[in-house]
């Protein structure tokens, strides 16, 4: 059984929803959980809010209090981004966006190379060399 083909208006839902209370309660509120097939699972018409939690809560072990605010916040941002025209036509706007926190979403910020590096003073030069 596939879920139905509502993505952007699942999008569109939860980033109304987003406005008005924390992820956690959107979400508790939004995936919807019976049985299907003899299984007790999310229903297909919470399926896409069961992705966009995981997609939220992908970086949650890694993040805490105000930084774990912070990228939720980005996802909001790049959920919004990917929601307002379709992936050919805002592939631009969602590409330089990704780039331009990169750095948080590839957990760069966290990495201990990275501390290591500028500790010894060591960074990319304007030819891509070390």
């Amino acid at each position: 059984m596939s879920p139905p083909n509502t993505i952007y208006e699942s999008a569109s839902t939860l980033l109304t929803q987003l406005k008005k209370a924390s992820p956690n309660e959107v979400f508790r509120k939004l995936i919807l959980y019976g049985a299907v097939s003899g299984q007790h699972t999310v229903l297909p018409e919470a399926t896409w809010f069961a992705v966009f939690n995981d997609f939220f809560n992908v970086y949650s072990s890694e993040f805490s209090g105000t930084e774990n605010n912070h990228v939720q916040l980005l996802l909001i941002e790049l959920l919004q981004l990917i929601s307002q025209n379709s992936l050919e036509d805002g592939w631009k706007e969602i590409k330089e966006f990704l780039l331009r926190h990169i750095d948080v979403f590839s957990g760069w910020n966290r990495c201990w190379q990275k501390d290591d590096l500028e500790e010894r003073k060591v960074f990319r030069g304007e030819d891509g060399n070390y």
